[in-house]
């Protein structure tokens, strides 16, 4: 999947379904939702990710949990435990005060007592190597949903 020319914001889009066995490209080819830590993407040197949220289109049963993280924080962008409710068809994420780590804002103490603020700030992937992961507690049984990707592509 193409991410487009350098300087301009993109906008990917990741299906999943129960029984998926697709690239995830489109809702005819979804992934499946069995793997734990299962790669979504590779993503490109010079992207920087500063949204990230999820469509549930069909109530997941059989996890408890759905993250999307990378390499290095399996839930920096979605953070199932603190935004999703798998059983209720809705749209998770976008609102930033319960996004994953990377994208979080945060008002006067309300995880950390220590933080005043967390300011959004996404990630900026500078070299290659590094994957948007999809992890779950255990396989679904049934579902589907979209992962929405945004951010800007400033080439290597």
């Amino acid at each position: 999947m193409g991410i487009g020319f350098a300087g301009e914001r993109f906008q990917k889009i990741f299906y999943f379904a129960y029984g998926g066995t697709g690239d995830g490209s489109s809702a005819q080819a979804p992934l499946g939702m069995a793997a734990d830590n299962a790669t979504v993407w590779e993503i490109p040197a010079g992207t920087l990710i500063d949204k990230c949220y999820m469509l549930l289109d069909v109530a997941v049963t059989g996890t408890t949990n759905f993250d999307i993280g990378d390499d290095d924080d399996a839930d920096g962008y979605i953070d199932g435990s603190l935004s999703v409710t798998l059983g209720t068809p809705a749209m998770y994420g976008y609102n930033a005060k319960v996004a994953g780590a990377y994208l979080r804002v945060e008002t006067a103490g309300a995880t950390d007592a220590a933080d005043i603020y967390v300011v959004p700030t996404g990630k900026f992937y500078a070299a290659s190597g590094k994957e948007l992961k999809m992890d779950l507690t255990t396989a679904a049984t049934a579902g589907s949903l979209r992962v929405v990707v945004e951010g800007i592509y400033f080439g290597r």
